[in-house]
């Protein structure tokens, strides 16, 4: 049952960012598990290959994913902007979730060329998104 007014395309989908969230706080923990099991890790050389996938993992899997996650809510919402979630969004985030994975996986074992695919899935979902955001403007009633 629809309000007067509201357009079915406004109303944020919850799997979508719930899929963004989950892998964020799976990041996360991924990286406290790692400082729980191996404290010595951030001391030293901070350029390290294992301290550089650390940190790959608190900023592109937690707080890139928790703003892709957040943006699938605020959007439709704030903006008004319609973002129905259909195959290719599902597509975006597999690319990002693959490609967070690969580069702190493929910083962990010191290989930079596995790590530069990786980057670009991350850097590809990320301009989907963005993309989405821009083509959905034109259709946004909000000022």
């Amino acid at each position: 049952m629809e309000t007067a007014g509201a357009r079915r395309d406004l109303v944020p989908s919850s799997a979508i960012p719930l899929a963004y969230f989950g892998l964020a706080h799976a990041g996360l923990a991924a990286a406290l598990g790692v400082l729980a099991i191996r404290p010595e890790l951030p001391g030293g050389f901070f350029y390290h290959p294992k301290m550089v996938a650390l940190v790959h993992l608190v900023t592109i899997a937690w707080l890139t994913g928790s703003i892709l996650g957040a943006f699938h809510i605020v959007a439709p919402l704030a903006l008004r902007l319609p973002m129905p979630v259909r195959r290719a969004e599902w597509a975006g985030f597999a690319a990002f979730a693959a490609g967070a994975i690969g580069m702190v996986a493929h910083f962990w074992i010191g290989t930079y060329d596995g790590m530069a695919w990786s980057a670009g899935l991350v850097t590809a979902a990320i301009a989907w998104v963005g993309f989405r955001a821009a083509r959905g403007m034109r259709d946004s009633a909000a000022p």
